[in-house]
């Protein structure tokens, strides 16, 4: 098991766990949009519980992944606002 950071030509990367040159462990795999998902992952594919950020809405959300495959979902929001309340 080791640690490090792979990049895709796409843009993609990703920074955690390694087992046998695979992502396994926790990590976190940005996109070329700038999403995000920091969670965990099993034989190169998402697989466990896992926070999703959509750049371009500023919302997260809790999923949970078997294989590669989302299994369920629970959204939290995050405010960009700023002012009195």
């Amino acid at each position: 098991m080791g640690y490090g950071t792979m990049y895709w030509p796409d843009g993609k990367k990703y920074t955690g766990d390694f087992i046998n040159g695979k992502m396994d462990g926790k990590g976190i795999l940005t996109f070329p949009n700038k999403d995000r998902y920091d969670g965990q992952f099993k034989n190169d594919l998402m697989h466990g519980q896992g926070n999703f950020y959509n750049h371009q809405t500023s919302n997260e959300s809790i999923e949970e992944w078997r294989d590669g495959k989302m299994w369920t979902i629970s959204r939290k929001f995050t405010s960009t606002s700023v002012g009195s309340w």
